[in-house]
């Protein structure tokens, strides 16, 4: 509308010049005036407007998990009992079809082809976790999905560690997304601890102890921290976490 505005302001401004019409030169920089508060209004406005019709979407919490294996089907399915939206994409038909049948929407989709994220529904989705067992395809994965949802909301399994130096060393960080929960839980480690037994819910209470209650870190690993609204935070490699009066933790039990 602005641009069509101020293209008819200049034909008029010229002819009203034309006819001798005084002061029409103060027409187009007038129009440019209410093209600049109208827009200015709408923008400052339509969000607190929108907030108070409950029409104004909040942020993208949802989560996108490539790889429907046994272990990251738990892990969306712990999630979406949260009240979190879950996608899931593989290109193993089984594992899809499986997903299909614990209630989670799954594609069968190769991560690592071009469009993939307009032929999936991310809608709500604000999140990508990597849980492929390929170590270079989740880097891949993670590079791919870049432009769609920020390098910050971008995770991936930490590789299992190699003699000569640290995982997080193995991949430069520019070229990976940020490593989940804990070094020792790579593919292999996390396929046989996150069984669904293994998964649990702590909700904080008031006066709660969270370091007591939750005991060794070495047994009982943080995955996500989810707030009573909704908002998700995603348990990554040396993060500390404290969380707050009625946040709900999940964390993995791990295996003796």
């Amino acid at each position: 509308r602005g641009i069509v505005a101020i293209a008819m302001a200049s034909i008029f401004a010229h002819d009203l010049t034309e006819m001798g019409r005084g002061h029409a030169d103060f027409l187009v920089p007038l129009v440019f005036l209410v093209i600049l508060a109208t827009g200015g209004l709408y923008g400052l406005t339509i969000k607190p407007i929108g907030t108070l019709l409950g029409i104004c979407k909040k942020s993208q919490q949802g989560v996108l998990i490539v790889g429907a294996q046994k272990w990251a089907r738990n892990i969306g399915l712990k999630l979406q009992s949260l009240g979190i939206k879950v996608v899931v994409i593989d290109s193993n038909k089984t594992n899809i079809r499986l997903a299909g049948r614990e209630k989670l929407k799954a594609y069968h989709e190769n991560a690592l082809k071009d469009g993939v994220d307009e032929r999936v529904d991310l809608d709500d989705i604000g999140r990508l976790l990597c849980l492929t067992p390929n170590d270079e395809a989740n880097s891949l994965i993670a590079l791919n999905f870049q432009s769609v949802f920020g390098k910050e909301n971008i995770y991936q399994l930490a590789p299992a560690p190699i003699e000569d130096g640290e995982a997080e060393e193995q991949v430069p960080k520019h070229l990976r997304g940020r490593y989940l929960f804990s070094t020792d839980l790579h593919y292999q480690n996390i396929s046989k601890m996150a069984v669904e037994s293994n998964l649990k819910v702590l909700e904080i209470m008031d006066n709660m102890d969270y370091a007591r209650v939750i005991g060794n870190k070495e047994t009982n690993v943080p995955l996500f921290i989810v707030s009573a609204d909704g908002d998700v935070e995603i348990c990554v490699l040396n993060d500390s976490i404290e969380p707050s009066r009625g946040q709900r933790v999940v964390y993995l039990v791990k295996q003796d």
